[in-house]
């Protein structure tokens, strides 16, 4: 698209089914077009919110309950937490080692993109009565599918193979969670130094 053309109104939802059918290729367009400038960054959000609606829904059950709104406004707070964070995990080292400004926000488009397959868990959720045991299951298929758009997300987003992937996608988050815990360590064990002393 040329620069200054608005996408038009079913821009969204032709992303959202080229998603489902060709996700690579969706997540190799999107990150193009992300790092010419934030093309999609509010196509990502209205993804990411989507998804964290639906999980808020799911979260308050079939029935309309007071708690409902509370729910779903912390689903949309815990989704846009969690995509800060996929996307943040992955950017800040990647800056820190000297990744493009263009690849970096292509990750946060492309990482709230990939988000959007957990808005099934709605259906599998109503239907978990008539499904049985099954439900069980099922439930992980949105789940395994949001971790491997994921990985594609980042693959595409910084042009990485699929060793430097797997390294970021794996190894990187427990390292900064273990370094997390050993600084958390450090800092309460110098309180209770200084606390006995």
């Amino acid at each position: 698209m040329a620069a200054g053309v608005r996408q038009p109104a079913g821009a969204w939802i032709d992303i959202f089914f080229s998603l489902l059918v060709a996700p690579q290729a969706t997540l190799r367009r999107l990150a193009a077009e992300a790092a010419q400038g934030w093309r999609g960054l509010a196509g990502a959000l209205a993804a990411v919110v989507a998804a964290s609606v639906v999980d808020g829904l799911v979260s308050a059950g079939t029935r309309f309950h007071w708690s409902l709104p509370f729910l779903v406004a912390f689903g949309v707070v815990g989704g846009l937490a969690g995509w800060l964070l996929i996307a943040g995990t992955i950017a800040l080292p990647a800056a820190a080692f000297g990744a493009e400004r263009r690849k970096i926000r292509a990750s946060f488009v492309t990482s709230g993109w990939a988000l959007l397959p957990w808005i099934f868990m709605a259906p599998l959720f109503a239907y978990r009565a008539a499904i049985g045991p099954a439900a069980i299951p099922l439930s992980l298929v949105p789940f395994v599918w949001v971790v491997c758009l994921e990985w594609i997300a980042i693959q595409e987003a910084y042009e990485l193979s699929g060793w430097q992937t797997l390294f970021l996608f794996i190894f990187l988050p427990q390292a900064v969670l273990v370094s997390a815990i050993w600084w958390a360590a450090q800092v309460i064990g110098c309180g209770i130094n200084l606390l006995a002393g």
